[in-house]
This record gives structure tokens, C-alpha cells and sequence, in this order.
């Protein structure tokens, strides 16, 4: 939704007259074009704040929801997916330009992910750190790609970065398993197990 709202804004500025990316017909910055900026800026101005700064609190109302997040790590999250989907509609002839900051804002995200452990249910912070870092690193492949034209070097670096950062991550997460023991999920939330001892009674014969 904030993609295609921000597209009308994008305008190929090496083309005579200007034209926007999306509608090539349409000329930027003259006649209609301001209109559909209006209706742009409109439905901006609505729909951002809502999907923002709501969504984070309304997962605790679904009840069926297992996993729950901190709500600023999540209005974070959404900040940085809008910044890369306005880089992906301004500058679509440099993708390396999105790549980077994707790549950058990813591997930070993951770091921070372990450090802070937003996801409510501690034990999984870990595999969430992992889908950022994974994202942050394919991306710096792609990112290397795109700037060397090396395909050979670029497919390396993703596949052996890859498999390191699973490789480390079942490493921890089997240190996890056997310090805490396993967590399981129920209906309604995901809570660690807590192994019970039980102690044995002894009966005194009389």
C-alpha cells in the first residue's frame, strides 16, 4: 500500500519530458499529476499512523496470537521496511543503492534482536535473529553483485555466510535445549517448559 503511494512521487528525471516510473504516459509535475499527489499525500497522511503505531498494540487483543513482540521493535521495523520501500520506488535503475541499506539495516536488526530479545517468548529471539541476519547477508551478496558483476564471488559469499549463521545458530539453540530444556506451545501462548522433580516418598513400615 505505502509502495504504490509513494510511486507517483518517483519520477525518471533522465527522460525529456519527465515521466514517472510507474505510469510512463504521465508527466511528472504538471496537469494531473499533482492531483494524483494529492490523493498520495492523503492516503499517506491516513494510512501510515494507523498501520504504524496500532498494529503493535492490537497483537495483544488476538488472543490466538502465540508470538508477541515489544511494540517499539515493531514501529522500528515498520520505519525501516518504509525507508526500503521508498528507495526501492525512487531509485529503481540503482537496486545496489536499496541492497546496502536493506543489507546494513538487517544485520544491525539481528544484532539487536539478540541483544534485546523483543519477542516475548525469549527462546525464539534466537531464530528471529537469524531471519534478519540471513536478510542482511543475502543482501550484501546481492548488493556485491550488483556492484562487482563477480556472479561467482557473490554466490560464494551468501553460501558460505549462510550456512555459518545456521550453523551458529543450531550450535546455540542446542546449547539453549539442553540448559532450559525444550518450550512448547499451547493455545492461546508459547511458554518454556520448566522440568519437575518430583520427590520420591518414602513409607516407614510401622
Amino acid at each position: 500500500m505505502i509502495t504504490n503511494l509513494f510511486s507517483i512521487f518517483a519520477c525518471d528525471y533522465e527522460s525529456s519530458p519527465w515521466t514517472t516510473y510507474t505510469l510512463s504516459g504521465l508527466t511528472c509535475w504538471d496537469g494531473i499529476h499533482f492531483l494524483y499527489v494529492g490523493c498520495a499525500l492523503l492516503g499517506i497522511i491516513v494510512y501510515y499512523p494507523m498501520s504504524t503505531f496500532m498494529y503493535p498494540n492490537l497483537q495483544f487483543q488476538n488472543k490466538m496470537l502465540d508470538l508477541k513482540f515489544y511494540p517499539t521493535f515493531l514501529i522500528v521495523m515498520s520505519q525501516i521496511m518504509l525507508f526500503v520501500s521508498g528507495l526501492g520506488c525512487f531509485y529503481k535503475t540503482e537496486p545496489s543503492v536499496v541492497l546496502c541499506f536493506l543489507a546494513i539495516s538487517m544485520l544491525v536488526m539481528g544484532l539487536v534482536c539478540l541483544k534485546i530479545q523483543p519477542c516475548l517468548v525469549k527462546r525464539a529471539n534466537l531464530w528471529f535473529a537469524v531471519k534478519y541476519l540471513l536478510t542482511g547477508w543475502v543482501s550484501a551478496g546481492g548488493a556485491i553483485m550488483s556492484l562487482t558483476k563477480l556472479e561467482s564471488l557473490s554466490i560464494a559469499f551468501i553460501s558460505v555466510g549462510s550456512a555459518a549463521i545456521i550453523v551458529v545458530a543450531y550450535v546455540a539453540h542446542r546449547l539453549m535445549y539442553r540448559a532450559n530444556g525444550p518450550f512448547v506451545c499451547f493455545n492461546l501462548c508459547c511458554v518454556e517448559r520448566v522440568p519437575v522433580v518430583r520427590k520420591n516418598r518414602v513409607r516407614e513400615r510401622v
